[in-house]
């Protein structure tokens, strides 16, 4: 599940789409592809998309023809994200026939502008086996690039499981290995920090969930929630002990730059967070962009290369 990449062309880095296909053709248009039989070329270019195609949006059949086209025509790379990850998990079981994602009402209604088209016309299967196929991980000499996070740990974790899909029969070896799961997951979902019920009293403070996102890729953090965990605006000022995180290693400025979707930043927030690393999540389904960076080899991100649809 670790795609090397080796096209000469350069790549366009795209965040998460959500089915927002007008603003993924805009973007497109905006970066110089050119639409050409139901895809988009560039004649220098190549777009390694990072995941999150489904969901939310009001497009999502028409998203998932044009990237799964894009893809398998050699005309893209596309990374899996958490959504899809979890839309492979609710359909498939383990050998107790319990899916892996519980079917209950409330996930169905939020996939449901995803899963009905799908089964309206009848390519739900061939769909699911796609998404089975895309990789974790497409790095380069030059790059990494995921969807959650990265880091030469959880790459070289993954490097060590033998598997190539993430169809119903690696699902259940994954579920049955802890810590295959655990890398898995930190790589499409991100690591997560469990909210107990002693560490709500500490801060009293209640939280909005049991678990919350960990910014893991912020450097010189302060003793403030907000370069810790993501727990909405209101609360980004409130105090901690960083001894609670102590196990959060820092992302190193020594690495190739990495490029990641699945955080949710703000569209006002349109900028690069670091010299080597790259969020491109900015919220579309939610009235924001998609965002891509425009990849040179740069040994050190720069913003003009940055772009949103």
């Amino acid at each position: 599940m670790i795609k090397q990449f080796n096209s000469n062309k350069l790549p366009d880095f795209i965040g998460d789409i959500h089915g927002c296909y007008a603003d993924l053709e805009r973007l497109f248009l905006k970066l110089g592809y050119q639409k050409k039989d139901g895809i988009f070329l560039h004649e220098e270019r190549i777009p390694v998309f990072l995941g999150d195609y489904i969901n939310r949006g009001p497009k999502i059949l028409e998203v998932l023809n044009l990237v799964r086209k894009m893809e398998q025509s050699g005309n893209a790379y596309a990374i899996m994200g958490n959504h899809e990850f979890n839309f492979l998990a609710y359909h498939y079981k383990d050998e107790k026939g319990i899916h892996f994602r519980p079917n209950t009402e409330r996930y169905y209604n939020y996939i449901r502008a995803t899963i009905e088209p799908l089964k309206e016309n009848n390519v739900l299967e061939e769909y699911l086996q796609w998404m089975s196929t895309l990789p974790l991980i497409v790095k380069s000499e030059d790059f990494n690039a995921v969807h959650a996070q990265w880091s030469e740990e959880l790459e070289r974790q993954l490097a060590t499981f033998q598997f190539s899909k993430l169809d119903e029969l690696t699902m259940r070896k994954i579920h049955l290995d802890a810590n295959l799961l655990s890398t898995v997951s930190a790589i499409v979902k991100g690591e997560e920090f469990e909210i107990t019920a002693s560490f709500e009293k500490k801060y009293k403070f209640l939280f909005r969930q049991d678990r919350e996102r960990i910014f893991w890729w912020k450097k010189n953090r302060t003793n403030l929630m907000k370069d810790w965990l993501d727990v909405g605006k209101v609360n980004q000022n409130i105090e901690i002990d960083p001894a609670d995180f102590s196990f959060v290693k820092d992302f190193e400025v020594t690495n190739k730059p990495t490029f990641f979707g699945h955080y949710w930043l703000e569209p006002s927030e349109f900028r690069l967070i670091g010299e080597n690393i790259c969020c491109l999540d900015f919220s579309v389904a939610y009235g924001g962009y998609i965002g891509a960076y425009r990849f040179n080899n740069d040994k050190i991100l720069k913003k003009d290369s940055l772009f949103h649809s």
